[in-house]
């Protein structure tokens, strides 16, 4: 008698397995693509513990008059384009580079002049609607920040 209660309930965990399986399966996701204009609008700062002690703080949080404005624009042909205006200032300095996603993760590398290192950057992207937030990996020393997050929305 039990070896047909625990076969019966083995079929049973399998069938409900295989259709959620098959459920799964025909669900189709609607990732939104980066491609397109974005506006810069706040990053809040983690600096590293030697940085922190200069300053008196391990956090900042830039927007509004007080934070350098920026947007980018994200080429269809995996390049960038990013013009950063300081507070205050009508100087425009622009960056150019690359970029690639692969899932929620965007590698961005700016061009030699911004880049002697050509070391690429890493984020956590999460767009809804309008709005993406972009979560830097940690960044590691000789940076001074070790991560960002920034707040862009679509233009």
């Amino acid at each position: 008698m039990k070896t047909k209660s625990t076969a019966l309930r083995l079929k049973t965990v399998l069938l409900i397995t295989f259709t959620i399986f098959e459920l799964v399966s025909f669900t189709t996701c609607k990732a939104q693509s980066i491609v397109g204009s974005w506006k810069g609008v706040s990053t809040k700062y983690y600096y590293n513990e030697e940085y922190a002690k200069q300053i008196g703080k391990s956090t900042e949080e830039k927007n509004g008059k007080d934070f350098d404005g920026f947007d980018i624009n994200y080429n269809a042909g995996n390049t960038f384009v990013m013009h950063i205006t300081k507070p205050n200032s009508t100087e425009v300095m622009i960056m150019k580079g690359t970029w690639s996603l692969s899932g929620d993760k965007l590698t961005t590398t700016r061009e030699l002049q911004f880049n002697p290192t050509k070391r690429s950057s890493i984020s956590t992207i999460l767009i809804t609607g309008n709005k993406m937030i972009q979560t830097t990996e940690i960044m590691p020393p000789p940076s001074r920040i070790r991560q960002a997050i920034t707040t862009c929305v679509k233009m």
